[in-house]
């Protein structure tokens, strides 16, 4: 049971996972938004070195970690007296955040079922998806599993694994999936997989191929694939705020993890490259539309 707080005199703490840029501006909007509801704000940024970081609660009564490091950091901290809310942490299960107590959070993880049901908007009809993982991780088996799972009737997936000692790199494995039967490549935030080079490489026989490509952000899509999600730092950290605010007021939602509010991205120039005519209600629906004329800024 939580300890009601009077919602104009709490005492919040930002903890910062590092001195990065994205979690400095997400911080500040947070800052600026619970000002607004007349909350008390500090800013700190996680000391790692530190095994207890108790201290950091003392005459606090909710802490906010921006970023995994801080929110791993900071779990075992969370009391009813104290509770934490976590923001942008991109897997909170693996984390086991999902089940500490007196923790809530907005995950940045896009849900499989969402980006599959933009693919089908944009591109009607049976779709057979490409897809590069790591069968030597658990991770990635488990992404292979998932998407699986989720894939809509009458779709089929193409899956390389880009561990198989048959590639000399990833550029082999990227090479193979193009070779494939596929009608769009599906990529997901993986640094080990999705890197400058490899992005490039995808793009550029995508573009040959005419075979589109998701991306994972507003970048990758400027960049030029034909569409994708791409996490939008202002509601992430308005939606982190509003939770806050509901947690201090003692109206803490029963599910502990909220998915994060995203960006629809689209590319209409790349969409003309490959001859895809993109519908119009899904132009209307999306955030972001890349024209001609963004693509040269």
């Amino acid at each position: 049971m939580l300890i009601a707080i009077p919602c104009q005199a709490a005492d919040i703490l930002l903890a910062l996972s590092g001195p990065e840029a994205p979690y400095q501006q997400t911080a500040k909007l947070l800052e600026e938004q619970l000002k607004k509801s007349g909350h008390r704000v500090q800013t700190e940024l996680l000391d790692p070195l530190k095994k207890d970081q108790k201290n950091l609660t003392a005459n606090q009564n909710l802490i906010i970690a921006v970023g995994s490091k801080a929110a791993l950091a900071l779990k075992e901290t969370a009391s009813d007296a104290c509770p934490l809310v976590f923001c942008m942490v991109s897997d909170p299960a693996e984390l086991k955040l999902d089940q500490s107590p007196n923790v809530w959070g907005v995950s940045m993880e896009i849900p499989i079922e969402d980006q599959l049901q933009l693919i089908g908007d944009t591109l009607p009809g049976p779709q057979t998806i490409g897809l590069l993982y790591q069968d030597s991780t658990p991770a990635g088996r488990q992404l292979l599993n998932d998407i699986k799972k989720q894939l809509p009737k009458n779709w089929k997936i193409e899956a390389v694994n880009v561990d198989d000692k048959k590639y000399q790199g990833i550029a082999d494995a990227i090479q193979d999936l193009y070779e494939r039967p596929i009608d769009l490549v599906w990529t997901y935030p993986e640094a080990a997989i999705f890197n400058n080079a490899t992005v490039q490489q995808l793009l550029l026989i995508s573009i040959r191929k005419k075979i589109p490509v998701y991306g994972f952000s507003s970048g990758f899509v400027k960049a030029g694939a034909l569409m994708g999600t791409s996490i939008n730092l202002n509601k992430h950290g308005i939606q982190t705020a509003q939770l806050a605010t509901q947690i201090i007021k003692n109206d803490a939602p029963k599910t502990p993890v909220a998915i994060s509010k995203y960006d629809i991205v689209l590319n209409q120039i790349v969409a003309e490259r490959l001859s895809i005519t993109l519908p119009k209600e899904m132009i209307k629906k999306a955030d972001i539309v890349y024209q001609p004329e963004d693509l040269k800024r």
